[in-house]
């Protein structure tokens, strides 16, 4: 039986009731999943997704609602997502590293000196004081805020939903919600849960900024783990500027150096309020803005603070090692080689939004359906999650970055479209990982058959039979429904690009991905053809498939005049340095 958390009556014609929480119970259930990701925590991620998907399909909940109360049914959808991030922090914090640095300033040093008493009323001695130039050294932290995963999830679905569901006369529904509140006539927004102020024609709205500033008032002391308290920060306004640690006595410099170099520095919040109204005075340079603010404080065990001494690891996957080896050996083909090239495994088809979702706990893709491929992938997002999923099934990564093959320590947020700076190597182990282009082309030709079609498993005449392409496709499509290639391979040619682990001959800082997509058309959809993408880009015609094993297969490295085999010798190593956009 369907369950509501919570629920409302209506009355029409005739009553019914829909939940005004389901923004509510779909953060529980993400909570649910986090706290515990294995087997036991399924029925939560299955109600997530239930609740996710009719929410998308323009439905404000799980029941039928006539259409005379969808309008106040979804009012209730955005009334709560308000109310629901008023009390769970959105963003998740972080510090620096503590920096010190060192300033001349100027102060004024008092002298005593004689003087004439007669002058002077009789004194005999006077003080004066001298500017003198001294260097001083302090100590900085900056400390930044981006959105979390779970409120840019919960975000998009909510989003899309109403995107569907609006209606021309829907006139009390912003258009740019959520810049702008369901709230934004209120005189009260804090009676009805919404939480910020735009300051674009001062109406309430449920996300804001002011000159780059967010609206959250943190204070935290930097102490060691000894628990020794260096210094405190007094009220904070996060991501206005760097927090100035000043004054400090010269004996203490020797104990906060010695814990900065052993990474010992802990940053322990004592508090995070929102700050919310209609103050009188925006000001960048002063809290005077926030004092006719009102204050909401949130729980600090319910927010995520990121320390850069410490590894955060983020373990929200929601399958366990039993069940992975099971999709893992299910998903795999098997491809012989033949003299040229060693035998590997491939996935049959590209890797889906329910494996990937299973795995990183949050589906990036644009068309939404987790049957079709996972699409609005980075590289770096690719190899990430063959990490992540190969820990799963009790594989050794493949992929190291610094030295290092935990994910964890790769200092990288998936799907933020990151940089990942450092030595990126391809060390030897049973893991998944990315195709060479040689390992692709292999495949798509049928491995040791050598088919000569064009395409893979067709030539032009017989392309709609086996690809998704621009001529029969406008979106992404589910896997496995055209024909599949000798091997058994779906999908190679058609409905997303394939990343894969080359380098591009004409462009050194970029990857390339193969077999076409969606929204290319034919000429594109070659076995012989292939784009060209920096590692950090997602395009939702842009996902990737799925190898394991040792094929001896080399991979274009312009950093190696003599590129070594995959996973056959110590490393393969490439430093990539990756651009901004």
């Amino acid at each position: 039986m369907r369950k509501c958390v919570l629920g409302a009556v209506f009355f029409a014609s005739s009553f019914f009731a829909f939940s005004d929480g389901w923004v509510s119970e779909l953060g529980s259930c993400w909570d649910s999943v986090a706290a515990n990701p294995t087997l036991s925590s399924r029925s939560y991620y299955e109600r997530y997704n239930e609740i996710a998907e009719s929410l998308m399909s323009g439905k404000p909940g799980l029941d039928e609602v006539p259409e005379e109360n969808l309008h106040d049914a979804w009012l209730s959808v955005l009334k709560d997502f308000e109310s629901y991030w008023s009390s769970n922090c959105p963003k998740k914090i972080s510090f620096s590293r503590l920096r010190k640095y060192s300033s001349k300033e100027t102060v004024k040093i008092p002298f005593t000196v004689s003087v004439d008493p007669e002058e002077y009323n009789g004194e005999t001695t006077k003080t004066i004081f001298q500017e003198v130039e001294r260097e001083t050294s302090k100590y900085s932290v900056s400390v930044t805020s981006d959105f979390t995963l779970k409120y840019m999830e919960i975000l998009s679905i909510v989003k899309a939903g109403l995107r569907v569901a609006r209606k021309p006369d829907w006139t009390d529904i912003p258009r740019n919600w959520p810049e702008e509140s369901v709230h934004a006539d209120s005189q009260s927004p804090e009676s009805d849960g919404s939480c910020l102020v735009s300051f674009i024609g001062n109406k309430t709205a449920s996300i804001a900024k002011v000159n780059g500033c967010d609206f959250l008032d943190l204070n935290f002391e930097v102490k060691d783990r000894s628990g020794h308290t260096f210094f405190s920060s007094g009220n904070k306004i996060v991501g206005t500027s760097d927090v100035i640690f000043d004054g400090i006595e010269g004996d203490k410099f020797a104990l906060i150096d010695e814990a900065v170099a052993k990474g010992e520095i802990v940053y322990s919040p004592t508090g995070l309020s929102l700050r919310y109204g209609a103050p009188e005075r925006v000001s960048a340079y002063s809290r005077e803005w926030t004092k006719p603010l009102l204050s909401k404080p949130f729980s600090l065990s319910s927010v995520r603070f990121e320390n850069p001494y410490e590894t955060y690891r983020e373990e929200n996957h929601v399958i366990d090692e039993e069940e992975a080896r099971i999709i893992a050996s299910e998903m795999m083909v098997d491809v012989a080689g033949d003299g040229s090239i060693g035998s590997f495994e491939i996935e049959k088809t590209e890797v889906t939004q329910k494996l990937y979702k299973d795995v990183m706990r949050r589906n990036p893709s644009g068309f939404k359906n987790l049957e079709q491929p996972v699409e609005t992938v980075s590289w770096n997002d690719a190899i990430v999650f063959c990490n992540r999923l190969s820990e799963i099934c009790g594989r050794t990564p493949v992929y190291s970055v610094d030295g290092s093959t935990d994910w964890a320590s790769w200092n990288y947020v998936p799907h933020s479209g990151n940089h990942l700076a450092g030595e990126i190597e391809v060390v030897p182990g049973d893991g998944f990982r990315l195709p060479t282009e040689e390992e692709w082309i292999y495949a798509a030709h049928g491995g040791n058959s050598h088919e000569e079609f064009a395409y893979s498993g067709s030539d032009k005449d017989k392309i709609s039979e086996i690809a998704w392409y621009k001529r029969n496709a406008r979106k992404t499509s589910v896997s496995a429904k055209k024909n599949a290639n000798s091997l058994g391979i779906y999908d190679m040619t058609g409905n997303v690009w394939e990343w894969c682990f080359d380098f591009s001959k004409r462009d050194s800082s970029s990857r390339i991905a193969k077999g076409g997509s969606w929204s290319y058309d034919e000429r594109f959809c070659k076995i012989s053809d292939f784009y060209v993408r920096n590692p950090h880009q997602k395009f939702d015609c842009l996902g990737l498939r799925l190898v394991s094993g040792n094929s001896g297969s080399v991979p274009y490295t312009p950093s190696n005049s003599e590129p070594v085999p995959i996973a056959a010798s110590p490393s393969i190593s490439s430093t990539v340095a990756i651009d901004a956009k």
